[in-house]
């Protein structure tokens, strides 16, 4: 084995690596899935979605629903949500439902005209222990169910989003850079 040869074929592919990556632009692709709806938003303004709490939302569920919600509107200025007692007449509800299944943490049904959102429903699980006994899951669970209100869909699975459904919900609870750019992408003006 000639010893020398097999070093400067070695230094070769180093160098080729290296230049390699020097090159070649990262990539700063977003990994985010949108919904074919939206919300009407017109160019230039924040489109507010007026939001009401069921009648039988517990105030755990309330509290994180109002949490996740200031998270999305600091998180974005293209959508806000104002969730509030007195919009009683509207037909957007943050609420619970109770499904005996540890691997669901909420809902959310979207009603629809064509591509655009007419009214959602967004529910956490109180059948999850997970959403009863900690409070980042519960507010995790609803920033993402939210997040469906919004237009965005689930990512793929690696992906550092709270749209993830395989996300690491004591830690990721607010919304993160890829469901930012998301909603870029769904209201882009």
């Amino acid at each position: 084995m000639n010893l020398g040869g097999f070093m400067m074929k070695k230094g070769f592919i180093l160098c080729s690596v290296l230049t390699l990556a020097l090159v070649v632009p990262l990539s700063n692709a977003s990994a985010y899935n949108l919904l074919t709806t939206k919300w009407p938003k017109t160019v230039g303004s924040t489109y507010v979605v007026k939001v009401k709490y069921s009648t039988i939302i517990s105030t755990d569920a309330k509290n994180a629903f109002d949490t996740a919600v200031s998270d999305w509107n600091s998180a974005q200025t293209k959508i806000s949500f104002n969730l509030s007692t007195s919009n009683s007449t509207s037909s957007n509800v943050v609420t619970t439902e109770n499904v005996a299944d540890q691997s669901l943490f909420g809902d959310t049904l979207l009603t629809s005209s064509g591509t655009t959102i007419s009214y959602f429903t967004a529910m956490i699980n109180v059948g999850n222990s997970d959403v009863i006994n900690k409070s980042n899951t519960r507010r995790s669970a609803a920033g993402h169910e939210l997040g469906h209100a919004l237009g965005l869909d689930h990512p793929p699975a690696p992906t550092l989003s709270i749209m993830n459904s395989f996300r690491d919900r004591e830690v990721v609870y607010t919304p993160q850079l890829d469901d930012k750019d998301g909603i870029k992408a769904q209201y882009p003006l």
